[in-house]
C-alpha cells in the first residue's frame, strides 16, 4: 500500500509471476517491483506540482 500524507494513494496484492529458489529471492524481487511503482508515483506527484522531499521507506517482511 502506498500512502501519502493520510491517505492511501495505491495498493496491490497478487502473486509473482516469477519462480524464485528462495524467500529471500523472492523479497527482493517484491521489493524491486515496488522500487518501481515508488518511481512512476513520484513522477506523477511530480507533474501535479507536489514534490517529494522526504525519503520513501520501503517495509520488507516475509509471513511465516
Amino acid at each position: 500500500m502506498f500512502s501519502f500524507r493520510s491517505g492511501a494513494v495505491s495498493w496491490s496484492s497478487k502473486k509473482q509471476p516469477t519462480v524464485t529458489l528462495s524467500s529471500t529471492e523472492a523479497e527482493y524481487r517484491g521489493a524491486t517491483i515496488v522500487a518501481c511503482e515508488v518511481v512512476w508515483l513520484q513522477k506523477l506527484l511530480s507533474d501535479l506540482g507536489q514534490s517529494v522531499d522526504a525519503p520513501i521507506i520501503i517495509y520488507c517482511d516475509k509471513h511465516q
